[in-house]
């Protein structure tokens, strides 16, 4: 059983799901949302990752028609830009600490990258041709990224029909992946 799985099941529906109007919807999925970041572990940096999800899932289902007026690049976007600065949350070890981080990150004022970080996007996995190009490497893959997501359908609007392009798309992302872990990677929940 998922975690979702059991939030729903045993949580929100429960709690009335989305059959007793609107307000009582909102508020059930800022519980669900709650648990789930108390689920994670009992410190105030889960809870309000728990609660700005609360809030943004609640926010999208009351805008949900403006949302859905707005370009797909504009959703993707703003999605991605939300997700990544919940994870900052997430992963601090304060709120204070978070609220720094994300102080930092949208001024650039003075922040400091460690050499770690730098030594990620090495890409030691590429050709070294494309080491000695780096940013147009990086700008390449994210534009490449972002076309697939833009221009490609859901798994459920299309049946998926295999072709030779796409075993070898699949082939060639494999023995990336597979070549890729041989870096040292952080297990998520290392700590808990």
């Amino acid at each position: 059983m998922t975690l979702t799985r059991f939030l729903r099941q045993y949580i929100y529906f429960p709690l009335g799901g989305s059959r007793k109007g609107k307000l009582r919807t909102y508020i059930n999925i800022m519980v669900i949302f709650l648990v789930s970041g108390l689920w994670h572990g009992a410190n105030w940096t889960y809870i309000l990752w728990g609660l700005v999800h609360g809030l943004a899932q609640s926010l999208n289902r009351m805008f949900d028609r403006q949302w859905r007026q707005l370009h797909g690049a504009f959703q993707w976007m703003a999605t991605f830009l939300f997700v990544n600065l919940a994870w900052v949350i997430f992963r601090s070890e304060s709120i204070s600490q978070a609220k720094e981080f994300i102080k930092k990150l949208v001024w650039f004022g003075n922040m400091q990258l460690s050499p770690g970080f730098i030594e990620s996007f090495k890409m030691v996995e590429l050709p070294l041709v494309l080491q000695n190009h780096r940013i147009m490497t990086v700008m390449l893959m994210y534009g490449l990224a972002l076309h697939l997501v833009m221009n490609t359908k859901n798994m459920s609007e299309v049946n998926l029909r295999p072709t030779l392009l796409r075993g070898l798309g699949t082939v060639v992302l494999l023995v990336w992946s597979v070549i890729s872990l041989a870096g040292i990677s952080t297990f998520i929940y290392f700590q808990f």
